[in-house]
Parts: C-alpha cells; structure tokens; sequence
C-alpha cells in the first residue's frame, strides 16, 4: 500500500478568520492552568497586535450574549491576565458549533449533501453575498473535500466510492445537530426512530452519545444511498465469520429488515462499540491479516515487559481484534482526531504504556507496509487505552514503598493507607516499618525524617485537597527516576 498523509478533520478549517482567531483565543484560555491566562501569553501564542486582542476579547464577549451562552461563559480581565468562568454544564465546543452555523463553507457542505446546491450563483443570492465570495468558497470547500478522498462533479453533486464519505459528513452533522435530526427530512427521521425503536425492543443498549452518532451515521446513509460505494471482498469476509461468533445478536438484526449493507453497518457500530457479548474464553480468530497485526503488539509487548498468561492474552487478543478491524474496514473514528486531547495526563501517569505505543507507531517501514498512517493518532490512543483497561500497570513497573508515620497513632495511619488506594495504578506499597527500600515517608510533624535521605512529604490533619495533588506529583517523580 502507498503512503498516505495523516489526516483529521478540524471544524477550524470551516470558520471565518475572525471566528478562527475568537475560538482559538477562548480554547487557549480554556486550555490553561486555572481557566486563566496572562494576555501578554495570549498575544504571543495568536500572534496577535494589542488592537486585535483588545477587539477579540469584546467580540467575544458579545458573542456570548448573542449565543444566549453568557449564563455558561463569561470572560474576566486586568491588564495582565483574562479569567474565564466557565459553567461545569458547557465547554468552548458550544461557541465552536454557533460559528460553524455562521459559516458560508458548512452551509456549502450541508446543500451539498442533501443534493441541493444548485449553482454558485443561486448559493450567492441564497446568501446575499457576490458571485466572486462564493465562487471562492465552493472552491475552498471542494479542496478540503478533495483531501479526504470525496469529490464533487461538474453539476455540484457529492462522488465518491470510498465508504469514508459516511464517516466524514457523520463527523460533521452529529457535531451540529446533536439530538436535532430534522435537517434529515421528515421521512428519513421517521426511518431512523424506526431503528433505533426497533434497536432498543431488542434489547440492545446504545450509550446516549454514541447512539446519536449512530443515529446521524444513518441519516447520512439514507441521504448518500445512491453512492455506488466499491466493495471490499475481505470485509464480507471478515464480517461473515465474525457475525458467526455473534449468533444472537445476529439473529436480532435480521429481524431489523434493512439492507444487507446497513445492516453490516449497524452490526460493524455495535461490534466496535462493545455492545454485543463476547466469548472470553478464546481468541476469535477473525481473519489473516488483523491476527497478523494483533500477533505482532501483543509479541512486541510482551519482548518490551513480561509474558501473558494465556487469559490475559486472550482478552488483549480480542480487543485488538476489534481496533484492526475498524482500521481496516469500519473506520469510523477515522475524522475525529485526538489533536485537542492532552496526551501529557497519560505521558505523565502511564509513561511506560506512554512511550511503549509511541515507539510501536514509529516503525516507518511498518506504518507504510500496512498502510495506517491516516490512523496512526487512533491507534495510538486506542492501543493505550487498551493496556491501561486491560493490564494493571503495576504488573509492569517498580513499586513504590511508601511509610507512613503520624502522630495520631496506627489507626489514623491505617486511614491514610486505605485512602493511597486512589494511586494503586503506581504500585504504591505501604510499608508497616521504615527500611532501605522506603522510597517516601508521609507525616504529619516537621524535620522528624529531615536527617534521612529518603524524600518525604508533611502533611496538615487531616490533609487537604493540595496535600493530595502534591503527594500525586511527588509519586510520578519517583516512579520516572526508576523508570529511568
């Protein structure tokens, strides 16, 4: 297979440049210590004049009322730093979904995708802008289509025969519309209630957000039937043994009367989604290549730590299986990038985890052979995730003796060693007396362990939310110096 560049699909590339800048400002703030942000910072980071900062901030503060989204955000300023409070009930992606609903470019993609964009022209009386704006922008939008492989024709209609196109305009509807899927019709909408009824008399639980997600995956296949999509001869292979493993299941999306391809569809969803009950008594071999590439990381695990006990690699085997197989043939996470995820909560607190899958997708020659490199940041996270849910990390890195020694007595010790179960991921081992294996001393009285070279942390009674965070932190460095 050749090469292919990674790719996500960022909303970003649909907004305004002042919508860009706005939403880049808040996310900025949003991302940092505390919500808050010195706007000395804030101007380097945009590249912004002092004019411009001073213009975003109102602007955006305008937006809020606009939005009706001031009783969720409001931004709070000095000269030196801005502050904002933000509700528990709302994060920027609210803001994020109003720009896209002011963006020329996704109302493009949108009439594109229900067949009604006429001509460019007709798109610019729509709008009340010139011929030349949208010209521009239908441009724009067949660029940014081209790079995920979807085409548009000479009559503005949507090709391609390539099943990510689902994916794709997925991606975008259920980000706009979230529970609203009258943007579908009245006839599709009642198709998909009939589903996802007929779905849940069959017992078969969806978790609210990924059942909407299903939801506007079959909107979009409804509005896309006509496509003629090519035909993966390994995939109906692939997907008639593994509906075999699912009998019961299987026989209950044959009651669903749908067909045959939305049907694999649906159970493909289910099947990724770990809905459907899986033996766990032994590897479901599935097809060649997928065992191939579960064979491989589960060895290069095991020559990197220790080896499997045969049910530990069984369930490894099988969760692995379903990764290279949405890889493969279901991508459907394949648009939502991880770029806005903080990869350094599981840098800093599964590092060996961490920099294991990390060194696993650098293999260039591999990446290229297989082919995953538009997948590389899925694979990353899910092949994390995977180890973490499945494999205790204690089973693989250095305890961390830890001795514990208040005033209070041996019952009021007791009460903090129960309570360092929050940190069992690290392998943290209370110790009943101080010895040469000690790697840390908690108590309550000053100096009392200074002269010992073993760190050690003092703590108020009973100890504070802060004396928490920094026994956390103080953890990850011991465990990074034996790690290194």
């Amino acid at each position: 297979m050749g090469e292919r560049s990674e790719r996500t699909l960022n909303f970003e590339v649909f907004l305004s440049k002042d919508n860009t800048r706005k939403y880049q400002f808040l996310r900025f703030i949003e991302e940092s210590t505390d919500l808050a942000a010195k706007s000395s910072l804030i101007q380097e980071k945009l590249g912004i004049s002092n004019f411009l900062y001073d213009k975003t901030l109102g602007e955006l503060q305008n937006d809020f009322i606009e939005f009706n989204l001031d009783g969720f955000f409001e931004l709070v300023t000095d000269k030196e730093q801005v502050q904002l409070n933000e509700s528990q009930e709302a994060v920027s992606d609210l803001v994020l979904r109003e720009y896209l609903n002011d963006s020329l470019d996704i109302a493009i993609l949108l009439d594109l995708l229900k067949g009604n964009f006429q001509s460019i022209n007709d798109f610019a009386n729509q709008h009340f802008i010139n011929y030349r704006i949208a010209y521009e922008k239908v441009k724009e939008v067949k660029k940014i289509l081209a790079s995920f492989g979807i085409g548009m024709n000479k009559n503005h209609q949507l090709t391609s025969s390539n099943q990510n196109i689902f994916f794709f305009f997925t991606k975008v509807t259920s980000f706009l519309f979230q529970e609203d899927f009258s943007f579908y019709g009245q006839q599709i909408e009642e198709k998909i209630n009939v589903i996802s009824q007929k779905l849940k008399d069959q017992e078969i639980f969806i978790p609210l957000t990924r059942q909407r997600r299903l939801e506007h995956f079959l909107g979009v296949f409804f509005l896309l039937k006509d496509l003629k999509i090519d035909q993966n001869k390994n995939k109906k292979t692939v997907l008639q043994s593994l509906r075999k493993s699912f009998p019961g299941e299987e026989n209950c999306l044959k009651e669903l009367e749908l067909p045959i391809e939305l049907e694999d569809d649906i159970f493909s969803f289910l099947y990724l989604e770990g809905i459907l009950t899986e033996s766990t008594i032994e590897k479901n071999i599935i097809g060649k290549r997928i065992t191939r590439l579960n064979d491989r990381f589960i060895s290069a695990f095991e020559k990197n730590f220790y080896q499997l006990d045969p049910q530990k690699e069984i369930v490894l085997f099988n969760e692995l299986n379903r990764l290279h197989f949405e890889m493969l043939y279901f991508p459907f996470r394949l648009f939502d990038g991880y770029d806005n995820i903080d990869i350094s909560f599981f840098e800093e607190t599964y590092t060996e985890y961490f920099l294991f899958c990390r060194k696993y997708l650098m293999d260039q020659s591999y990446i290229k052979k297989e082919g995953i490199i538009d997948y590389r940041n899925v694979l990353f996270l899910t092949y994390l995730l995977i180890l973490v849910e499945n494999i205790s990390l204690s089973e693989v890195i250095e305890q961390i003796n830890v001795y514990i020694d208040f005033s209070f007595g041996q019952k009021y010790n007791r009460f903090v060693a129960n309570n360092l179960s929050i940190f069992s991921h690290l392998n943290v081992v209370t110790q009943d007396k101080l010895s040469e294996e000690t790697d840390l001393v908690i108590s309550n009285i000053s100096e009392l362990y200074h002269s010992n070279l073993i760190e050690n942390i003092i703590w108020l009674d009973p100890p504070r939310p802060t004396d928490w965070a920094n026994l956390g932190k103080t953890l990850l460095q011991i465990r990074a110096k034996k790690f290194n």
